[in-house]
């Protein structure tokens, strides 16, 4: 666990073989946390990908959800390294369109960062296909997505709201209904 854990964050490039044989070792274990098998098959994923075995990487998808259950956050983890894999070693943009598009749509009530994370990641891929309009609407969307708690705007935004709402109360002391 330690050797994995380590793996994950050291920035070798050679590392992607032996955090390949590992993940497949770990695998076996019949007792591992649900949580714990998502993250090993996100990083057997990506481990693939990083070798040029992007395909492969992918038809482990279907394994890697069938492991996370019905948890709805793990499952969205797994779709979103799939996104990663089709936009940046397989540069197929159309699929990873759909995938980060339907993994927005499915979790936009889901308050966790993973979701913030597709909508940065959609935008980043429209950077990279070249379609900056796009970009910008994806960027936009991540504002508003992921966020934990109530409150959705910054302190600026709360504050101009304030100044408009006492002058239309004072527009309406003055009987300017229509300005108001």
């Amino acid at each position: 666990n330690d050797l994995f854990h380590f793996l994950l964050i050291c920035e070798q490039s050679t590392r992607w073989p032996v955090l390949e044989r590992l993940c497949r070792e770990l695998l076996k274990k019949p007792d591992l946390d649900l949580k714990y098998r998502t993250l090993i098959y996100v990083a057997l994923m990506e481990s693939l990908a990083e070798q040029g075995r992007g395909d492969e990487a992918l038809q482990l998808a279907a394994d890697a959800k069938k492991s996370a259950g019905k948890m709805e956050t793990l499952r969205a983890r797994v779709q979103l390294e799939v996104g990663h894999v089709d936009t940046e070693f397989l540069k197929d943009y159309k699929s990873a369109d759909k995938i980060f598009s339907d993994l927005i749509t499915d979790c936009a009530r889901l308050r966790h960062p993973l979701v913030r994370e597709a909508a940065v990641s959609w935008g980043d891929m429209f950077i990279d296909s070249g379609d900056l309009g796009r970009a910008g609407t994806a960027f936009r969307l991540a504002k508003t997505l992921g966020v934990v708690g109530l409150v959705t705007e910054g302190q600026n935004d709360a504050t101009t709201r304030g100044a408009y709402i006492r002058m239309a109360e004072q527009l309406l002391r003055d009987g300017n209904v229509r300005q108001s």
